[in-house]
């Protein structure tokens, strides 16, 4: 009643792929803020948060639209377009937003050309 060298073999490499399957999964876990009485725990609720604008850009690159395009009135970048504003919204308020429509929007060449386009 020997033991298999290729049934000893298969259970450790068995074991070891167990064990790097299981470490994947402890490691890819979340970290977990406790609840603390001392206000140390994370809060997500927003409702207390100031009024912030909010600006939807279309974009051919992966980078945010330069300063001088922030500024009002300022003219259509070839790889930005400022695409609607919203001024001073809460989060308490954003359901009652309403929602964003555009009839006809005016792209440069650029856009036409591209494959991807970026929302800012």
């Amino acid at each position: 009643m020997g033991l298999s060298i290729k049934w000893l073999l298969l259970s450790g490499f068995s074991g070891y792929i167990i064990y790097e399957c299981l470490t994947l999964y402890w490691f890819c876990q979340p970290p977990l803020a406790l609840d603390g009485a001392d206000g140390s725990s994370v809060v997500w609720d927003l409702r207390d948060a100031p009024a912030v604008d909010l600006c939807l850009w279309l974009a051919t690159t992966k980078k945010a639209p330069p300063a001088s395009a922030l500024q009002p009135g300022a003219q259509p970048g070839k790889s930005h377009v400022l695409v609607s504003t919203f001024e001073g919204i809460t989060p308490a308020s954003a359901p009652s937003v309403p929602d964003m429509h555009i009839e006809a929007l005016q792209l440069p060449e650029g856009f036409y050309k591209n494959v991807t386009v970026f929302l800012h």
